[in-house]
């Protein structure tokens, strides 16, 4: 009898949490899936385009377009990415989500409607040295779900996501190019047709678990090189309060 009570107390137990792990499941889809259609419609404040026009007087109407579609795109896939870092590959996108997070209250308002989290602009993270991008879970991730994002195969990809593609379409000087292929030279310290083969979510090196992994494996910058070298901005999340 105290064999059968006890298992009737860790069958009650068991659908008991398997139950309240559907009901949270089910509510984290949902809000997931509000998420999107608001990121989707949301209309960024004229001033970020002006702003980019003042800094880039040769862009045009839909080279500011073409921007605001990435900032739009990277919001995407760090909603997806939850509470893991994302690194911003594209130097014109980063600064206009620089001047997004100058409207204090509407970018807390977006970021707490879109993402259901503060995303907090952090110091750029600086990768002087081949090894460390190879080490750069953010960059990983940011290379996976663009591509995800974009129906790219992210282990043989035929084209560049728009985050990796957006500097060297709208020409951006001192942006950060990609080649789709290890062309460029061994311990050249560039931002210029970086392949994107070093990353290490192509056919050369496994993504999966590297792109999952956590915050704190990140690489650390070379605080010996004097040299400049191209950086990444990437996010830490925070609760709004």
């Amino acid at each position: 009898m105290l064999t059968e009570a006890g298992t009737r107390v860790n069958f009650d137990l068991i659908l008991t949490v398997a139950i309240l792990l559907n009901l949270l499941l089910a509510l984290f889809l949902r809000r997931h899936k509000r998420r999107l259609p608001y990121i989707n419609r949301y209309k960024f404040p004229d001033t970020i385009r002006n702003k980019l026009l003042e800094k880039y007087p040769h862009f045009n109407d839909s080279d500011i377009d073409m921007i605001l579609d990435g900032l739009r795109s990277y919001f995407h896939i760090c909603n997806v990415a939850g509470n893991n870092a994302v690194a911003m590959p594209s130097k014109v996108v980063d600064e206009a989500w620089h001047e997004f997070i100058l409207f204090t209250a509407q970018y807390r308002k977006f970021c707490k409607k879109g993402l259901g989290r503060f995303l907090d602009h952090v110091p750029s993270l600086p990768l002087n040295n081949p090894a460390q991008h190879m080490g750069n879970a953010s960059l990983k991730r940011a290379w996976r779900l663009s591509c995800e994002r974009e129906k790219i195969d992210h282990v043989n990809p035929p084209a560049l996501p728009l985050l990796f593609a957006i500097d060297e379409l709208l020409k951006v000087q001192d942006g950060f190019y990609y080649s789709l292929v290890g062309e460029a030279l061994e311990g050249v310290n560039d931002a210029k047709n970086f392949p994107v083969t070093r990353i290490g979510c192509t056919s050369n090196a496994n993504c999966g678990a590297s792109c999952s992994s956590a915050y704190e494996s990140e690489a650390a910058p070379d605080v010996d090189s004097t040299q400049p070298s191209p950086t990444f901005s990437f996010f830490t999340n925070s609760l709004s309060k």
